[in-house]
């Protein structure tokens, strides 16, 4: 099967998501490539040595304004290409602003088009109508989803009507590995905030927990790793005595160190479709802590870490106090994430992807 992957995002989760199901799928499939000569991946994707047609977005306003008036250049090349390799599916791993034209020029040359969708709608301060009307065409273009969640499964559904999708977990980006599950730490406990910090996260939920925290467990130790507006917060952070902030890009290099060395996740969200970031964490053998929205609450059904009964200050602290201070449920909830990671492994993913394109492609020749 010739697969055409797509991948015109620049940098973030998205590329990295990519990048991991494009190394596990050129084992299943004869894969050609499609990537943002922008991406701060783009050497990893091209020492892959793959079929590529790469092309120029932009990496600001008036380069995207540029880049768009020559788009319909750059798709009747893309559209060329998958005639001339034959190419039997487009694969995109994330939506991109320019994915709706990308696949409406697929459908008038019968190419088939399937998208991963990470989010149904986006988060608040993730884009406004525009950027929401451009991701609902290119999801109504497509051939097929898939999605990561039954949660947002269940929203394209009901709002886009989708004819076929399937459920294919977020794989574990693998900056730490565990072999063995944590031990409860008798002294310095360091949980983990980690990620984009935006308002839907709830780090201002979580700053306001922590003060209970750690006058319960003076030696505790909060981190808040990742980038953007960490101003809103500087109060509640004045008011706590054990946080250490980063507050920029976390380099890939250090990773590692940051998920072997803290002890448990914790994800405060007003919201959330899902999050790589509790993959990450299984694959550290590191509990999670997460507050009850459905698509969190899914990833965790079978272990791992623990569903606040609230999504407020008080259900973090009932969480963070019950696996703080209960080494045998702290333990179990480690041994479960690593058992979880494994099914969250790139190369089972791949396969349950190829499987799916395998389903499109026999679904269309039946058609024609």
């Amino acid at each position: 099967m010739n697969v055409l992957l797509v991948y015109w995002g620049r940098k973030g989760g998205g590329a990295k998501y990519a990048f991991e199901m494009a190394q596990a799928l050129q084992d299943l499939v004869f894969l050609h490539i499609s990537i943002s000569k922008q991406s701060e991946l783009f050497e990893n994707f091209h020492s892959m040595a793959l079929p590529e047609i790469n092309i120029k977005t932009f990496n600001g306003k008036y380069s995207f304004l540029f880049r768009t008036f020559l788009l319909p250049i750059m798709l009747y090349r893309i559209a060329a290409y998958c005639k001339q390799n034959n190419i039997d599916l487009v694969y995109c791993p994330m939506a991109h602003v320019w994915g709706t034209a990308l696949a409406l020029t697929l459908k008038v040359f019968r190419i088939p088009y399937i998208l991963t969708v990470h989010d149904a709608e986006l988060h608040p301060g993730d884009g406004g109508k525009a950027l929401q009307m451009v991701l609902d065409w290119e999801i109504k273009l497509a051939t097929a989803t898939v999605t990561l969640t039954r949660n947002v499964q269940n929203l394209l559904s009901s709002r886009y009507l989708v004819k076929q999708n399937t459920i294919i977990p977020h794989g574990i980006f693998p900056y730490f590995q565990a072999k063995t599950p944590k031990v409860f730490p008798e002294r310095k406990f360091r949980a983990l905030f980690y990620g984009r910090i935006v308002a839907y996260k709830g780090l201002d939920l979580l700053l306001d927990a922590w003060r209970t925290i750690e006058k319960r467990f003076p030696q505790s130790i909060l981190e808040i790793r990742g980038s953007g507006d960490i101003t809103p917060y500087q109060e509640a952070l004045s008011k706590c005595n054990n946080v250490s902030v980063y507050n920029r890009w976390i380099n890939e290099a250090e990773n590692e160190n940051i998920f072997r060395s803290c002890h448990l996740c914790v994800l405060p969200y007003r919201e959330a479709s899902q999050s790589g970031v509790i993959a990450i964490a299984f694959a550290a053998a590191m509990p999670v802590i997460a507050t009850p929205h459905d698509g969190l609450i899914e990833q965790l059904e079978n272990g791992g870490g623990l569903v606040c009964t609230e999504p407020s200050v008080d259900g973090l602290v009932s969480a963070l106090t019950q696996v703080m201070s209960t080494p045998a449920l702290y333990e179990r909830l480690s041994s479960e994430s690593l058992t979880q990671s494994q099914q969250l492994q790139w190369p089972v993913l791949a396969k349950k992807l190829t499987t799916y394109f395998e389903h499109i492609t026999d679904q269309k020749r039946s058609n024609t």
